[in-house]
């Protein structure tokens, strides 16, 4: 990930998209800071997250610019959102994330006792590997246990 986003700063720079070339510097800085934070290289799960963290940052940042009626920033930060999201693996489909919730509630079954909400929710999560965001778990994890 890091190797293509080395790449795309280097194509932009020579297209002149100042846009895509400020919104990978922002992404690769924000690598840097987690691997200096961690003082070892990032695994591709890491920088997943940290996409998807970035990702989640503009799509606040649009709602509130909204709400605010800036439409000129949200657009902006809608534009960063959109390059952010070439970076971003696959979103799970409902059907994937269903199968993974029941799998979750089956494998964390003990005996007659259902587990724990909170536990099902952490286990899907962390299969997910960011593929889905934690709020659409919880409603369907909440849905399926209710």
């Amino acid at each position: 990930m890091q190797d293509q986003l080395e790449k795309d700063l280097k194509t932009a720079m020579l297209a002149r998209d100042q846009q895509t070339v400020g919104v990978v510097k922002l992404l690769k800085g924000a690598l840097q800071n987690a691997a200096i934070a961690k003082r070892s290289d990032l695994s591709e799960e890491e920088v997943t997250k940290i996409l998807v963290r970035q990702a989640k940052q503009r799509q606040e940042a649009i709602e509130l610019y909204e709400k605010a009626g800036d439409s000129a920033r949200a657009e902006a930060e809608q534009a960063e959102l959109e390059i952010i999201e070439k970076y971003l693996p696959e979103p799970l489909t409902s059907d994937e994330l269903a199968k993974m919730v029941e799998a979750a509630i089956t494998e964390l079954t003990t005996g007659d006792e259902a587990p724990h909400k909170g536990a099902v929710i952490q286990a899907v999560i962390n299969k997910a590997g960011g593929r889905a965001g934690g709020s659409e778990i919880a409603q369907l994890v909440n849905r399926k246990m209710s």
